[in-house]
């Protein structure tokens, strides 16, 4: 049992919240409240870490000064968000609080364990099924088995929106995984659906581990089960989260009640976060079992990546949803990833603007997909990671690997791409802010570790802009013309400390515009830089030579294609043009700045497409009437990635096995876990 001093002390910094903090709960939001108690001596830093994981784990357990309002209406109250992270996935905080909780006093640890080690895993509870080879043990009072997850719920489970007895009616749209009148409640086999339709798309990139194969991926639906107050995330603003256990497979929790998240309440509009949800939470499994760094200051600097990349995920396996497209422009934060000031490509997760750089930073991975390797390019980052090599590292080895000198000069590419947002769906992505004119703007770097000039049309001729006096520190200069004729050229490269380098385009028209971008990778003081602008005669007016074409692959949405260099020595990059001849109109490109030369081109509806390829140099020289051509025929529409089973068929397919209301068993040893054990759940009431 807990001690009497131990619990004498909890409400004693209880009392003290409320005494140096005399608001009512969810007046202010909970880091908010919680720093001012820490900094008053009201709570101890490491007894802080305990209450940030109650508020995940049972924020129901809270002192009530921490407590934050509940419903849609307090939701909603609550936005904009930017004075804090928004508690969207509790994954990264359940990376690092088992970091600082591991160095915490044995009493502080003892308080947590039950909450570290409350949800068993396959191995820690009797197998009660096996399922193509899988197996996994049963803890709340009702499953579902798959090919690939063991999903559960208690006694108290509730539709998706709150509202209650969970339905089993059937399917209510189209492809809905729903099957009437089979004793699996709707929502529960939507979750199911959902999870194997991301595991179909996660495998099939090469995501694999022998724990994976193994073992069923337990799954539990937070909020059904009062006997496990560990897993009621309802209060927290948690969609949920995934965590592992020692060495076993890691399971995922996700919130039943979508309702009370940011003032959801329309079915549709909650169906679509629980597909972002499975396909994020799930993605998470691998980079428990792929990153091993432990340090709570490898894990500061690494997590972002885990975030990042999930959310790429989700737009992999649900494209049409688009939910990312909401870190950009201020929905889901404010101010959005595109407003923020310099903090360098691995953001600092103690910012209070960390959720729009790390989940805003999906647009990196989408660079790296779109610009430089592919869907592929996700795979092979990661298994670098799983060998070992921390994050940034990785993204240097794969930068050479592509050919690229470094990180550095694959990172001026990207700063390029942001200029015009020269993505696949850039178009929702909003803007830079590029003041105008360029010479003589003096700002400190800005966007993502770029500060972006631009200068408006003027009379065609030569541009350089240079920046008369370099900081003393490593950085990058990319500088883009924006073309009047529909594409986009950047130049430029990686610098090095003291360089006073500049951008130069030997023939700008009076239609086109002319970006520049000073860019730091890594995280560098607000130093103030001046732009100059010059007229410019370049010595070399030949455009590259023509590129050797492939023969274009046409895939669902798109197509790929690869081409061979031209012998010139200074091309700095490739465009690839494409416009429909029926339907007519449909028409894009995309630039591919250094040594890329493969393209998976997605997102064209069916039709008939010319294409064209070209060659440019480092001051901008290209000869579009020398571009190579080809013509591609796309058959197929993308589509999201659905249920691999049809609905009719689910009862057979997808549900491997049902297991409804039986007790599960007991705790197999000592401490918490399994139907709501553990001294410090039982004893501790605020």
């Amino acid at each position: 049992m807990m001690s009497r001093v131990r619990w004498t002390a909890l409400i004693a910094a209880a009392a003290l919240l409320g005494v140096a903090h005399p608001v009512a709960a969810g007046s202010t939001r909970f880091e908010e409240r919680l720093q001012r108690a820490v900094a008053s001596g009201a709570v101890d830093p490491q007894r802080a870490d305990l209450y940030r994981l109650l508020r995940l784990r049972a924020a129901e357990r809270l002192p009530e000064v921490l407590r934050e309002a509940q419903g849609p209406a307090a939701r909603s109250a609550q936005r904009p968000l930017g004075a804090e992270r928004p508690s969207r996935d509790g994954t990264a905080e359940m990376r690092l609080l088992r970091a600082r909780l591991a160095q915490a006093s044995a009493a502080i640890r003892a308080e947590a364990e039950h909450y570290l080690s409350a949800a068993p895993a396959a191995t820690e509870r009797p197998a009660a099924a096996r399922v193509a080879g899988k197996t996994g043990g049963k803890t709340l009072l009702n499953r579902v088995v798959t090919d690939n997850f063991s999903v559960e719920w208690g006694s108290e489970l509730t539709n998706e929106n709150g509202t209650s007895p969970a339905a089993d009616t059937g399917p209510a749209f189209s492809g809905d995984p729903a099957v009437g009148g089979n004793g699996v409640p709707d929502v529960v086999e939507r979750w199911a659906g959902y999870l194997e339709a991301s595991f179909g798309v996660v495998a099939g990139m090469g995501f694999e581990d022998p724990l994976v194969s193994s073992s069923l991926v337990p799954v539990y639906l937070g909020n059904s089960d009062p006997d496990r107050i560990e897993d009621d995330i309802n209060s927290s603003r948690y969609f949920g989260f995934t965590d592992q256990v020692g060495n076993q497979v890691p399971y995922l929790v996700v919130n039943n009640d979508f309702r009370a998240l940011l003032g959801l309440t329309g079915v549709t509009a909650i169906q679509q976060f629980m597909k972002v949800t499975a396909a994020h939470e799930f993605f998470h499994v691998f980079h428990w079992l792929y990153d091993s760094t432990q340090t709570e200051a490898e894990i500061d600097e690494d997590i972002w990546w885990w975030e990042a990349s999930a959310t790429w995920m989700e737009d992999e396996v649900f494209d049409s949803i688009d939910d990312y497209f909401g870190w950009f422009d201020g929905t889901y934060v404010d101010p959005g990833w595109a407003e923020l000031a310099e903090e360098g490509l691995a953001p600092d997760y103690t910012d209070t603007t960390y959720a729009a750089r790390a989940y805003g930073g999906v647009i990196f991975a989408k660079y790296l997909a779109e610009h430089v390797g592919g869907r592929d390019s996700m795979g092979k980052m990661w298994n670098r990671i799983r060998g070992g090599t921390r994050v940034l590292a990785a993204f240097d080895a794969y930068a050479v690997s592509r050919g690229f000198d470094g990180l550095e000069h694959l990172f001026v590419g990207f700063v390029g791409a942001n200029a015009v947002m020269d993505y696949e769906e850039g178009a929702h992505y909003g803007q830079v802010s590029a003041p105008s004119p360029a010479s003589g703007s003096t700002a400190p770097v800005s966007y993502l570790g770029a500060s972006y000039r631009s200068r408006p049309p003027a009379p065609a001729g030569g541009v350089e802009i240079s920046v008369p006096v370099a900081p003393a520190t490593d950085w990058g200069l990319s500088g883009v013309l924006d073309s009047a004729a529909g594409f986009s050229l950047v130049v430029g490269g990686r610098l090095g400390s003291g360089t006073t380098p500049s951008a130069q385009f030997a023939n700008v028209g009076a239609r086109d515009s002319v970006f520049v971008a000073a860019s730091w990778l890594t995280k560098a003081p607000a130093i103030p830089f001046t732009l100059a602008e010059a007229s410019f005669t370049s010595p070399d007016i030949d455009a590259p030579a023509v590129v050797g074409l492939g023969a274009p692959l046409a895939r669902a949405g798109g197509f790929d294609l690869s081409w061979t260099p031209p012998a010139d020595f200074d091309v700095a990059g490739y465009v690839v043009n494409w416009e429909s001849r029926a339907p007519a109109g449909d028409a894009g490109y995309r630039t591919f700045f250094g040594p890329v030369t493969a393209a998976e081109l997605r997102g064209l509806t069916p039709g008939t497409y010319d294409l064209q390829v070209f060659a440019y140099d480092t001051v901008g020289n290209a000869d579009l009437a020398a571009a190579a051509t080809a013509t591609v025929t796309v058959a197929e529409l993308g589509s999201d990635a659905t249920v691999p089973v049809s609905a009719a068929a689910i009862p057979n397919a997808l549900v491997k096995a049902l297991d409804l209301g039986t007790p599960p068993p007991p705790p197999t040893g000592g401490g918490g876990g399994g139907g709501g054990g553990g001294c410090f759940v039982q004893s501790l009431g605020f």
